[in-house]
Formats: C-alpha cells, sequence, structure tokens
C-alpha cells in the first residue's frame, strides 16, 4: 500500500497529466466535468482533481434507475462532491434496451448521451476514470468481437465525440489510463477514502465482470506486466490509426458528395480495403454505430447493384443506404424499407413563434406571421401548386422532379395556412406554394443535415 507521498505523488501525476492531455483540446473547455459513480475510480480521480485550480471542476452522477441502491450511491456522491467544494450534479436516465444490445450496453449509452449533453451545456470537457486494468478488459473484449484495428486500439486517452452532426464535438479525457487498478485502491485506501460498491459488478453474466472476476486475476499472477504491455499496445495502434486516418480522410474527400454521401463511381475505383477504410471513416464523421464484418460486407455489395435498385443495411440505430449512385446515411431507428411509415393524413395544429420538429425528418421551422397554422403530409393533397408554377401536380410527381429520396417522401409536410397549401418543407429548404405569402410570413427553418 502507498504511504501518504505516494498518494500525494499519485494525485499530482493525475492533476500533470489532466493538464497535458488538456493542452491539446480546441476549443478549451471551460470546465471539467466528471463522470462520477462513487466507485473508486471514479472517486480518486475526483478526489485528485479538486485540486485542480485551473478549471472549475464538476462531479455528475448518473441516476439509471437499474439498482434499489442507486438513491443512496446519490447521496453518497453529493457529500462526496459538497466535501472538496467540487459542483455536483445527478441525472436521471431511461434506459431502454434496443434488439441485439445488452442492458451493460443499453445503460453505458444513456450514461454517455447524458454526459455529453451536460458538457455541452457547460461548455466542459468529459473526465472519465478509466484505467490501465479497464483498458486491457477493453481489449480482450476487442479480440472476442473480431475488431479490427480501431478497436483494437482500445480507448484513447483523448477523442472527441459529438452527440449530433450539428453540434460542436465535447473532448473526452482518460488521464487514469497509465494507472493500475491495484494503485487506485490502494491510494483510496490509505486516504480512507469512502466508495460504493455496485453490485451488478459481481454478476458474472456481464463480459467484463467475468474477465475482471476470473480472467484477470490469473494472468496478472502468471504476467504482473501484462496490462502494462497490452497498454503499450493499444498507444502503438492508436498511433498506426492516426497516420492511415490522414490518408483516408483524403480519399474521402474524392468521394463525397454534396450532400454528405459517397459516390457509388468513386468508390469503385478504390480496392476494397480502402472502400471499407473511407466508408468507416465516414460513418464515424456522422456518429453512426460501425457496422459488423457481416454488414460492411453487405454495403460493398450494394456498390455493384443496379443503378435503379436502392438496396439498404440497419446499422445500430441508422441505416445505409444506396439511391441515384450515392451512398446515404440515414439516422433513423425504423425498418429498412424504401418508405418511412407516414404521418396521419388529419391537420395538426403548428403553433406561431415555436421551434417545432417534423417527425421523422432531421427540420426543424418555426413561423412568424398572422393566419392559423397547420401541418398536414403533402402526399395526403391531390395536387400541389407551387409559387409562380401554374402547373399543379402530385405530390409524388414534385418529389421525383426534385429527387427526394423515398424513404422521406411519406413524412415531407405541407403547412397550411387558414386553410390553404402556403409552403413545403423539404429537408435542405422551403418551398413556397401558391396559397403562401411571404410579406406577410416567415418561415425559419433548421435542418441538421446543414
Amino acid at each position: 500500500m502507498p504511504g501518504e507521498m505516494d498518494v500525494s505523488t499519485l494525485c499530482s501525476d493525475i492533476i500533470c497529466t489532466t493538464a497535458r492531455l488538456l493542452d491539446t483540446v480546441t476549443p478549451a473547455p471551460n470546465c471539467l466535468v466528471v463522470g462520477f459513480s462513487g466507485g473508486v475510480d471514479s472517486g480518486l480521480l475526483l478526489h485528485a482533481l479538486s485540486s485542480y485550480s485551473s478549471l472549475p471542476v464538476h462531479g455528475v452522477y448518473i441516476h439509471h434507475g437499474l439498482s434499489p441502491n442507486a438513491d443512496a450511491w446519490q447521496n453518497h456522491c453529493e457529500t462526496f462532491c459538497h466535501q472538496r467544494n467540487v459542483i455536483f450534479s445527478a441525472l436521471s436516465v431511461n434506459v431502454t434496451v434496443q434488439s441485439r444490445t445488452s442492458l451493460e450496453a443499453s445503460a453505458r449509452d444513456a450514461r454517455y448521451d447524458a454526459l455529453l449533453r451536460y458538457c455541452r451545456q457547460h461548455n466542459g470537457a468529459l473526465v472519465l476514470g478509466q484505467h490501465q486494468d479497464d483498458q486491457l478488459e477493453t481489449l480482450l473484449l476487442a479480440i472476442k468481437r473480431g475488431s479490427g484495428p480501431a478497436g483494437l486500439a482500445g480507448m484513447p486517452g483523448l477523442h472527441y465525440r459529438q452527440i449530433s452532426e450539428s453540434e460542436q464535438p465535447v473532448a473526452i479525457l482518460r488521464p487514469l489510463l497509465n494507472f493500475r487498478r491495484e494503485d487506485i485502491e490502494a491510494a483510496a485506501d490509505s486516504l480512507g477514502m469512502p466508495r460504493v460498491e455496485d453490485e451488478s459488478n459481481q454478476d458474472n453474466r456481464f463480459d467484463r465482470n467475468f474477465l475482471r472476476n476470473h480472467v484477470l486475476p490469473d494472468m496478472h499472477r502468471r504476467w504482473p506486466g501484462f496490462a502494462k504491455a497490452a497498454s503499450r499496445s493499444c498507444e502503438l495502434l492508436q498511433e498506426q490509426n492516426a497516420l492511415l486516418a490522414e490518408v483516408t480522410v483524403e480519399r474521402l474527400k474524392d468521394a463525397e458528395t454534396g450532400n454528405g454521401g459517397l459516390s457509388v463511381p468513386a468508390l469503385l475505383l478504390q480496392s476494397s480495403g480502402w472502400q471499407r477504410a473511407i466508408i468507416r471513416h465516414w460513418l464515424t464523421g456522422r456518429g453512426a454505430t460501425l457496422p459488423s464484418k457481416a454488414q460492411m460486407d453487405e454495403v460493398l455489395a450494394m456498390l455493384h447493384a443496379r443503378d435503379d435498385a436502392m438496396p439498404c443495411v440497419k446499422a445500430g440505430a441508422g441505416v445505409i443506404r444506396r439511391y441515384n449512385s450515392e451512398l446515404l446515411f440515414t439516422a433513423d431507428s425504423g425498418s429498412c424499407t424504401d418508405d418511412m411509415m407516414q404521418e396521419s393524413g388529419d391537420p395538426q395544429r403548428v403553433d406561431i413563434e415555436q421551434w417545432q420538429q417534423v417527425p421523422g425528418l432531421p427540420v426543424t421551422f418555426k413561423i412568424s406571421g398572422p393566419g392559423d397554422w397547420q401541418r398536414v403530409p403533402a402526399v395526403s393533397l391531390d395536387k400541389i401548386y407551387v409559387s409562380r408554377n401554374p402547373t399543379g401536380k402530385t405530390a409524388r410527381k414534385w418529389f421525383k422532379q426534385w429527387k427526394i429520396p423515398p424513404w422521406e417522401r411519406e413524412r415531407i409536410p405541407v403547412l397550411l395556412c387558414n386553410g390553404e397549401a402556403a409552403a413545403l418543407l423539404l429537408t435542405d429548404r422551403v418551398v413556397w406554394l401558391a396559397a403562401g405569402n411571404q410579406d406577410l410570413n416567415r418561415i425559419m427553418y433548421k435542418s441538421s443535415g446543414e
């Protein structure tokens, strides 16, 4: 067990590592947001950073609602933070288990989403307590899944993650990756630092717990330096991946289209290995779940589909589609079909001077001006007359002329003013219709694709 000087040195090293990582973060954050579970790892991290004078430190507890002890853990975290003059916040999340997703993964996704949103709200950098042994567990789980170079590189000390394409990414720091679990626990014991014990950590149905409780103890006894060596391998892979990414970005630029898709003809000029690398980098930039090898094989097969075919592959909470010689990614959780489910044809009231989301589309809008406004699906109208165009056409004919992807057509709305068709909202623009009065009314418009 380390003595008092050892504990002081360890905490000082944590602060120095955090400061070194922050030196490369742009733009500079206004605060540090520690994801604080009350456990020993995040506890020692928060204890050390409470002495960091350069930036305010926030301790944020995520209440998953999965354990009967969660309220007690929250109280512990609040007391812990107040004793160290750390700003405390507790956020509740609803954990919804999606198909083919574990409870563990669903809880992690909900936790990250809440922490990232808190960071965006406070312009903070997220600081997490994963250590060297966590890195080893991550590497072993990646090997079990048959991961590629990105997965085998483990967790980086610094990376950025976006909530959505339209928002600034959040810096995520892991300053404990070169610290051993036993050193962290010994330091906490020496400090007499209180902590919570999550009973789920003993549930060996979870793969990470099985590794931690049954596999790693024997590995550490046989090879005491195994975790350190594995961490070094991860760092070397991260370095190689960064070099590969620099070349991939250049090839990605040659393949990208004006609307955020990938040109199929441009991809076909590349080898299959580069096709995979370009598509992965493209999806990563959109915050998408990377496809499995089998899914990626399906995506590559889409490149050779007929020009009039519209194949698609489900990947996580989104869909990769081919349309008009392009690969497109849509962040919807529906089924992989040509059309999305049509919204009810009944008029829906639209409130003036309030931002509103178009159901099923990455579009929000706000109306300023007089009149009684409603929203209906464009396909529910017999004919649509575009402003300064006397020819009336069905919505489907207009959509075909404007090259609107089929899976968006059923959700595109027309705005009615006093019962008359005034404007149509596409995913990239507003189309004024014959009954619209641009002198009296103004439609403010946002698309997450912009």
